[in-house]
């Protein structure tokens, strides 16, 4: 992870409320769910870990996108 996708991370988490209360925690709890979220072919299109999916509006989901996948962001919408 780059610095400016750490602090773009970081910064969500911190700046963005209820919504992503608890992702750096759920990212370090869950970290085989995540590396193979970011890590598959298609993250824009598959469901975001531990419950996230479910939780995000899109564009919250575009953010998270932003930060692991951000050459993904073009085929998201």
């Amino acid at each position: 992870m780059t610095k400016l996708a750490y602090d773009t991370f970081y910064s969500i988490s911190i700046n963005e409320g209820e919504l992503f209360e608890g992702l750096v925690d759920s990212v370090k709890e869950n970290l085989e769910a995540w590396v193979e979220w970011i890590s598959c072919e298609n993250p824009h299109t598959t469901a975001i870990p531990c419950g996230y999916h479910e939780k995000l509006a899109p564009f919250h989901k575009l953010l998270l996108l932003r930060v692991f996948r951000p050459e993904k962001l073009l085929y998201a919408f």
